[in-house]
C-alpha cells in the first residue's frame, strides 16, 4: 500500500512513530502522505491525487476499478472542432448554464476535466464553472482550429503521464505510451504541443498546459493631410485620423475593448510618452475580437479645416494587449504650420564656403539649401526655388532650380541644382564641388572713413563705419549714389532701405553693409535694396543675417513664439551674403504657392531680386595703386548663361 516516491518519507514518519506510540505506521498505511514532488506535479496535483477534490485514488499496483474519462467511444468519431465541442458539451449534459446536471457520473467529470484544463484554471476548482465558461473554451478550439494549431488525429507520445477516472474525480498518474489522439499546439510557438487527449478514452496525456489562444495587440492612429500621409498639416487642410489595431499573434483575439479619445492643443504640442489622458471619446467599433495577423481598423475621425496655432492629437486605447495584460497606448499629433518659402529671382544661390582666410582659401562647410516645395510635377513644383542654378555642398532639398528660368534643356527641379542630379524624393542635389568662398568684404575697409549717422537718410556717397554694434534707420538711395557702410560689430536695420527715383547704366545706386557681426532685420522692414553682408568674428561666432526680429538679438524660435510678429514679407533687391541665413519670415504658407506665380505676384515669405545693376555698379573704394576707382572697361556674355 506504499506508494512508488513515498518509501523515504513513509519510513522516517513509521520509525518516529514506533519510538513514541507505536501507532503511527498504522494510520499512515490507511492515509499515505503524498510525494514531496512527482512527474505528475507540473500538472497542479501529485500522481493519484484527484484534480477536484484531492483524494488519493489508491496508487499503484493497480487497487480498485479505474475508468476512462468517457465511455467508448468517447472521441474516436472526433474529427473536427464541432465535433469535439458537441461531443463535450453533450457529456456534461447539454451544459444549460450555470450548473452540471449530474457533476458526479463519469462523463460529466471528465469533460469537465477537459475543459477546465484546456483553459488552466487552478486544481480545485468547481466542475460547473466548466459549464459555466463552456462557451469561451468552445470558442478557443474554433479559434485554434481556425488558425491550423489542432491536429485532430495525430500519434502522440504521452511523455509519462496520462489520467484517469475515479468516476467523480480525475487523477494524473505515470504511464508512458503513444496512441492516436488530439493535439492542441502553442499559438506562440506552433512546433509546441500544448495539450493533448487520447481519442480511444478520452483521457488528457502529457504535460497539460493551457490550450487557450493568445494575442498581441498594438494600437496605432494613423494620419493624413488633403489624402497623404504626414504628421504636419497647413491651415485649412483637411485631416483624417484612421484608429487601427494589430494582432500580431496566430489566433484571433477574445472580445477586447479598446477606446480612441481626441485632445486639441493650443500652439505646438509634442506627443507625450506615456500618451495623456482625457479628452473627447471617440465612437469605436469595440469590444470585438481581433483576428490573427492582420490589422483591424476601429474607428476613423476628420477634420474638414484645419485652424491655425492648433495641433490636432488622437489616442488609442485597447484595454487588454495580451491575455491578461496591461492595457496599450498610443497617441498621434498633427500640428497645423505654416509652411513659409522662399524665392530667388534673377540670380543665383550657393552655399558651403567660409570666409577665406587667404585669396580664393577657406574652410569648407557641408551645409545645406533647405526649405519647403510642393514636390510634384503637377504642380510644376511650386513654392520654394531659384531661377537659375542653386550650388551647395550639403542637399539641395525642396529648393526647386530652373523657376521661370529661359534656359534651354534646364527643368525644375533640378535642372540646375549642381551637380545636375536627377531628383529622387524630395532632393534636388548638392555635394558638388569644393567651396565657394565669401570674400574678406571687411578687409577692404578704407582706411580713412566718416562715422556713420543713425540713419541711411543722412548718408550720402562715401564710406561710414561704426566701431559697435549699431541700430540703423532706413532711407533712400538717390541715382548715382554710391554708399558702403563698415560695422566692427552688429547691426539692426529698423527701416525700409530703397533705390529711389530713375537711374540708368551711368548712374546705378549701390547701398552696401558690410558688418563683422550679425545683422538684424526688424520685423517692421518690409523691402531693403542693395547688398547686405555678415562676417564672423575670428571665433567663428556670428556671421549670422536674420531676417524677422524685434530687436537687435536673435529671436526665439521655440514654441512658434515669433509666428505672428513676422507675417509682412520681406523683398531684398540685391543680396545676402552671410554664414548663415535665418529665414524667419511667416507670410503665407506653401499651399499658397502656384507655378503661375512670378516676382510681382509671388507669395514667398522671403523674395530676392537680383539684377546686373548689382555686379555692374562698383563700391567707392580707391585701390593702393594711385588711388583709382575700378570700373569696368567692357562688359560681354559668354556662355553659359544660367
Amino acid at each position: 500500500m506504499i506508494g512508488v516516491g513515498r518509501h523515504r518519507r513513509l519510513f522516517g514518519l513509521a520509525t518516529l512513530g514506533i519510538i513514541t506510540f507505536g501507532v503511527t505506521l498504522f494510520a499512515l498505511a490507511l492515509h499515505p502522505q503524498k510525494a514531496a514532488a512527482d512527474i505528475c506535479t507540473p500538472n497542479g496535483r501529485d500522481c493519484y491525487y484527484g484534480y477536484f477534490f484531492n483524494g488519493y485514488d489508491g496508487g499503484p499496483p493497480a487497487n480498485g476499478t479505474r475508468h476512462n474519462l468517457l465511455t467508448a467511444p468517447a472521441l474516436l468519431n472526433v474529427n473536427n472542432g464541432f465535433e469535439l465541442v458537441q461531443n463535450i458539451k453533450g457529456q456534461l449534459g447539454g451544459c444549460p448554464g450555470g450548473n452540471i446536471p449530474n457533476p458526479n457520473s463519469q462523463n460529466s467529470t471528465g469533460a469537465a476535466f477537459i475543459v477546465l484544463t484546456m483553459l488552466g484554471v487552478t486544481p480545485g476548482t468547481n466542475k460547473n464553472v466548466a459549464c459555466q465558461r463552456f462557451d469561451e473554451w468552445a470558442g478557443n478550439v474554433y479559434n485554434l482550429e481556425a488558425s491550423g494549431l489542432i491536429n485532430f488525429n495525430q500519434v502522440y507520445n504521452f511523455g509519462g503521464i496520462n489520467t484517469r477516472s475515479t468516476i467523480t474525480d480525475v487523477a494524473y498518474y505515470p504511464n508512458n505510451g503513444a496512441a492516436a489522439s488530439i493535439v492542441f499546439y502553442n499559438p506562440a510557438n506552433p512546433s509546441q504541443p500544448t495539450y493533448a487527449i487520447k481519442k480511444d478514452c478520452g483521457n488528457p496525456v502529457g504535460r497539460l498546459l493551457a490550450a487557450n489562444v493568445t494575442w498581441d495587440l498594438t494600437p496605432d492612429v494613423q494620419s493624413k493631410v488633403n489624402g497623404v500621409t504626414a504628421d504636419t498639416a497647413e491651415v485649412g487642410d483637411s485631416i483624417t485620423f484612421t484608429f487601427t489595431v494589430r494582432n500580431t499573434a496566430l489566433t484571433d483575439s477574445h472580445q477586447v475593448d479598446c477606446s480612441a479619445a481626441s485632445i486639441n492643443h493650443s500652439g505646438y504640442f509634442k506627443a507625450p510618452t506615456p500618451p495623456e489622458s482625457g479628452g473627447s471619446a471617440v465612437g469605436t467599433s469595440c469590444p470585438r475580437s481581433f483576428g490573427r495577423n492582420s490589422t483591424t481598423t476601429v474607428a476613423s475621425q476628420s477634420v474638414g479645416s484645419a485652424a491655425a496655432n492648433t495641433t490636432y492629437c488622437r489616442t488609442l486605447t485597447v484595454d487588454q494587449a495580451t491575455p491578461g495584460g496591461a492595457p496599450r497606448s498610443t497617441e498621434k499629433c498633427v500640428t497645423v504650420v505654416s509652411k513659409p518659402y522662399i524665392q530667388v529671382y534673377g540670380g543665383d544661390v550657393s552655399t558651403g564656403g567660409d570666409v577665406e582666410s587667404s585669396p580664393g582659401t577657406c574652410t569648407s562647410n557641408p551645409s545645406a539649401i533647405v526649405s519647403w516645395n510642393q514636390n510634384t510635377a503637377a504642380s510644376g513644383y511650386a513654392g520654394a526655388g531659384v531661377q537659375y542654378a542653386a550650388q551647395a555642398l550639403g542637399v539641395i532639398k525642396e529648393f526647386a532650380t530652373a523657376q521661370k528660368s529661359p534656359t534651354a534643356g534646364a527643368a525644375s527641379p533640378s535642372g540646375l541644382a549642381f551637380a545636375n542630379t536627377t531628383a529622387t524624393g524630395n532632393k534636388y542635389g548638392g555635394a558638388f564641388g569644393s567651396p565657394k568662398c565669401i570674400k574678406d568684404y571687411y578687409g577692404q575697409k578704407p582706411a580713412t572713413t566718416t562715422p556713420m549717422p543713425g540713419s541711411v537718410s543722412s548718408m550720402t556717397t562715401g564710406n561710414f563705419s561704426a566701431t559697435s554694434s549699431v541700430s540703423l534707420g532706413g532711407g533712400n538711395i538717390n541715382p548715382g549714389q554710391k554708399t558702403t557702410v563698415f560695422v566692427d560689430g552688429d547691426v539692426y536695420i529698423t527701416g525700409n532701405i530703397t533705390y529711389t527715383g530713375s537711374w540708368s547704366y551711368n548712374n546705378i545706386p549701390l547701398f552696401q553693409i558690410v558688418a563683422r557681426g550679425n545683422i538684424y532685420i526688424d520685423r517692421s522692414v518690409t523691402q531693403l535694396d542693395g547688398v547686405y553682408i555678415a562676417q564672423p568674428w575670428a571665433d567663428l561666432s556670428h556671421g549670422y543675417v536674420y531676417t524677422c526680429t524685434t530687436g537687435a538679438a536673435a529671436p526665439t524660435l521655440a514654441a512658434g513664439a515669433f509666428y505672428n510678429s513676422c507675417t509682412t514679407p520681406l523683398k531684398v533687391n540685391g543680396s545676402l551674403v552671410t554664414r548663415s541665413l535665418q529665414l524667419l519670415r511667416t507670410s503665407n504658407s506653401l499651399h499658397d504657392a502656384s507655378s503661375a506665380q512670378n516676382r510681382s505676384n509671388t507669395k514667398a515669405a522671403e523674395i530676392f531680386n537680383y539684377g546686373p545693376g548689382f555686379w555692374i555698379t562698383q563700391p567707392d573704394l580707391t585701390t593702393t595703386n594711385g588711388g583709382e576707382v575700378d570700373n569696368y572697361d567692357a562688359i560681354t556674355s559668354l556662355p553659359p548663361v544660367l
